[in-house]
């Protein structure tokens, strides 16, 4: 097991054999502990961007064993969005501040999770995506 998810595991409070229902309790209890709208903390917004990784991540390592998802058209674009919005908040919060590059970014990668949510109703990734797209909204307005 790497250290990104054993580290994943540790913030959720996860043993290495849990389960998507235990994944998704864990992840629930924690945003609302930690969710923007819920949380007036300053620290509240980076905090489920690393709750968001988080959870794709383990989500993804659940029955995959090792194998690639390469060929998932919908999972590359999903897994496009939250690159995209990974990088935008590591460059906001790490160097530059600039909310205009941050805004644009995260245009970009609401584009991404827009086409999950237009084309692909019926994707494990179609729920999560509309999550994504409705936090990234609060950062446009």
């Amino acid at each position: 097991m790497d250290d990104k998810t054993r580290n994943f595991l540790r913030l959720f409070g996860l043993q290495p054999d849990y389960t998507a229902e235990d994944l998704s309790d864990a992840y629930r209890t924690l945003a609302k502990l930690n969710h923007p709208d819920l949380n007036d903390s300053p620290s509240a917004p980076m905090r489920m961007v690393l709750l968001n990784e988080g959870y794709s991540h383990l989500q993804n390592s659940i029955g995959t064993h090792g194998e690639s998802r390469k060929g998932d058209d919908v999972y590359n674009l999903y897994r496009d969005g939250i690159d995209i919005m990974r990088a935008a908040f590591e460059v906001y919060y790490g160097r530059d501040n600039d909310i205009l590059r941050l805004k644009e970014s995260l245009i970009r990668a609401k584009e991404k999770f827009s086409i999950v949510v237009k084309e692909h109703s019926s994707s494990e990734w179609f729920n999560d995506s509309i999550d994504k797209i409705c936090s990234i909204n609060k950062w446009l307005d």
